[in-house]
């Protein structure tokens, strides 16, 4: 039924013993679950032509301008060529005239509006970019062109006024078609200098430091409080090697070592996964030991967010993360889940790759020399 290289790939495929059903999964989400926005991303990007839709360009000189949103999204409808001008809305059967507002003199169309029209040229003459959108204009080019030409010789403060001024020159233009208000050209000018200046101020304001946050993840290994323990959980990937270490330890409330466990399992995984193996296998010996409540720590985030998460994930990562909640559900009273930083976590580490170059697994009763000056100096 198969070939031989499928059958090679279809017998390595690593099986889980927590995912104990089969069931059909979304690839386009990570949880597995069917969304229409994945869907159209998929679509778009594997199943449908769209390099007609697209508009060559240098896009990075539009993304960059330091400028408010709204500026930016304006340009970049210019350069997409959905700028709704007269012209561009007769094209898509919208009956409108085709005059433009400012000067009824002329088509309104995006190269007209923007640069050719005697309104616009006195405004880029008062913002001192005449010459430039002249050169521009020069070649006959299109709007986009024009703009992507202008952006490439302008600093970025000039590129940043250059496109507020097209903004306002469209502000200028509606606000004589829907308000039946001239706005002078001087002010169309002080306007777009006084907005951009505006925004900078707030940007100022916002990006100063606060009050400190003091970081909610854990950067140094403390003690758990009287009548608790401490269990660190890690996973380490050889790049040698095919296997993921797991290093488990547990400590008292004085920091003292109580024992620890180094395991591993081969084939490599990706690297979630392997945290969340690792976190199931040390619930289940804690559990063992009867050790009363624990306070487990690990250093993925991922983990330990799926882990109090009530998002359902029918991937074989959820699945994992199903089995975790049950055990310490079923298991555990007054104990924690908790993300802590690598620096929070180094016994673990260092013992998860201990794991990866052992002939088999093992549980220690005394620290090992690899973590020895690691544990002293956290008791300190």
């Amino acid at each position: 039924m198969f070939d031989q290289i499928s059958v090679a790939r279809i017998l390595a495929t690593p099986l889980n013993p927590s995912v104990s059903d089969d069931r059909r999964l979304w690839r386009g989400e990570s949880k597995g679950e069917y969304s229409i926005i994945s869907a159209y991303r998929i679509c778009v990007h594997e199943l449908l032509d769209t390099s007609h839709l697209r508009v060559n360009g240098s896009w990075n000189l539009v993304w960059n301008i330091e400028a408010p949103p709204k500026v930016k999204n304006l340009v970049w409808c210019v350069c997409r060529k959905c700028f709704p001008t007269h012209v561009r809305l007769r094209d898509k059967g919208v009956d409108c005239t085709q005059i433009c507002a400012l000067c009824v003199g002329n088509n309104e169309d995006s190269e007209h509006l923007l640069c050719n029209c005697p309104s616009s040229q006195n405004v880029w003459n008062m913002a001192g970019f005449s010459q430039v959108v002249s050169n521009a204009l020069a070649n006959n080019n299109d709007a986009p062109t024009i703009i992507f030409q202008i952006l490439q010789q302008l600093s970025k403060d000039d590129s940043a006024v250059f496109a507020c001024v097209l903004w306002s020159i469209w502000k200028q233009r509606n606000n004589q078609i829907w308000n039946n208000v001239i706005d002078a050209q001087h002010f169309v000018f002080s306007r777009a200098i006084n907005m951009l200046q505006d925004w900078k101020a707030v940007r100022i304001v916002t990006s100063k430091p606060g009050p400190t946050v003091q970081d909610s993840a854990v950067r140094s290994w403390r003690r758990p409080t009287t009548g608790r323990v401490k269990c660190n959980i890690d996973a380490s990937f050889s790049p040698s090697s095919d296997r993921v270490g797991i290093g488990i330890c547990i400590r008292d409330e004085h920091g003292a070592f109580v024992l620890a466990k180094t395991e591993w399992f081969t084939p490599k995984c990706e690297v979630h996964i392997g945290e969340a193996l690792g976190l199931l296998s040390a619930l289940k010996w804690a559990h063992e030991l009867q050790l009363g409540p624990v306070d487990f720590e690990l250093d993925s985030k991922r983990v330990v967010d799926s882990f109090h998460s009530s998002v359902k994930d029918y991937s074989e990562f959820g699945v994992i993360m199903d089995h975790c909640n049950l055990v310490f559900n079923n298991y555990y009273r007054n104990s924690s889940v908790e993300f802590v930083r690598r620096q929070a976590n180094e016994v673990a580490h260092c013992l998860a790759k201990a794991a990866t170059l052992s002939a088999s697994f093992q549980i220690l009763v005394h620290a090992p020399s690899c973590i020895d000056h690691i544990l002293i100096n956290e008791m300190l």
